[in-house]
């Protein structure tokens, strides 16, 4: 294996492979920790920092599982934002803000297409959903 003689990612210095695997298993548990309080930047940034590592080292079994966790991590991010957005159009529309109504609802649907773009073929019918909220809405 070419590894790097060291490696330095998060302020901890890898000197070994056996360091390397114990960086990337702790850094996979933070993570997991963070997406349990709905942290899910900070849980992206943990499992980057596990890929950049496994990159380093060459752990490319490891690679796939952190790249698709980050994946997953980012839909879900993106998956609560949408709500929330839905939520505050549904609010501002029972208050009779239409066109506030309509920006939330078209910021829910380029959310829903970002999920898309993630991969979720779901989220297509999703954004023609928002789409037509957004203009209905809008026309009140």
């Amino acid at each position: 294996i070419s590894a790097p003689i060291k490696s330095k990612i998060g302020g901890k210095i890898i000197e070994t492979e056996k360091d390397a695997a114990k960086q990337i298993k702790l850094l996979i548990n933070k993570a997991k920790k963070e997406k349990k309080v709905f942290s899910y930047k900070k849980a992206v940034i943990y499992y980057e920092e596990a890929a950049i590592i496994a990159t380093n080292w060459d752990v490319r079994t490891l690679l796939g599982e952190l790249q698709e966790a980050i994946r997953l991590t980012q839909i879900d991010e993106l998956t609560l934002s949408k709500s929330e957005l839905e939520d505050q159009a549904h609010r501002a529309a029972k208050k009779k803000l239409f066109t506030e109504a309509a920006q939330k609802y078209k910021q829910a649907a380029n959310v829903a297409s970002q999920i898309f773009k993630l991969g979720v073929n779901q989220m297509q019918d999703e954004v023609k959903r928002l789409t037509s909220l957004s203009n209905k809405v809008g026309k009140l």
